[in-house]
């Protein structure tokens, strides 16, 4: 067991894990507006890109897509402070995609394994169903 701390300080509110290839990647959003991707080697995790997205300090948490390909890459998707619901390309480094419907703070995110249904929930229970066209 190795233990680490996620650079630039703030709590961890989410975590993700995905298969990847050569090693497994870690997903890890914090309180101090930025959401980390490491690879796992062995018990050692090594940072590899980090985005920095609204969270305000609150407790937002990003999941991983679920169907990640040499061809499409690596995406996020990650509640925000604003109200907004950001997709980020891992490669890219970026927010390629920003849904907006939300008029509060979205912390909770969730996508289907076919990737047909996103859906985000905000701090006054709202929940909305994104379907992909």
């Amino acid at each position: 067991m190795k233990c680490t701390s996620v650079p630039g300080g703030g709590s961890v509110v989410s975590l993700s894990i995905r298969a990847g290839h050569p090693a497994p990647l870690l997903l890890a959003s914090s309180t101090s507006d930025l959401i980390f991707i490491f690879s796992i080697d062995k018990d050692v995790l090594l940072l590899i890109r980090k985005c920095s997205v609204k969270l305000n300090g609150l407790p937002i948490r990003s999941v991983f897509s679920p169907i990640a390909t040499a061809k499409r890459g690596v995406f996020i998707v990650s509640g925000c402070a604003d109200g907004s619901v950001l997709v980020f390309d891992m490669e890219k480094g970026k927010a390629v995609n920003k849904l907006q419907g939300h008029s509060c703070p979205v912390y909770v995110v969730c996508l289907s394994y076919d990737e047909t249904f996103l859906v985000s929930a905000d701090s006054s229970g709202t929940v909305i169903v994104w379907q992909k066209r």
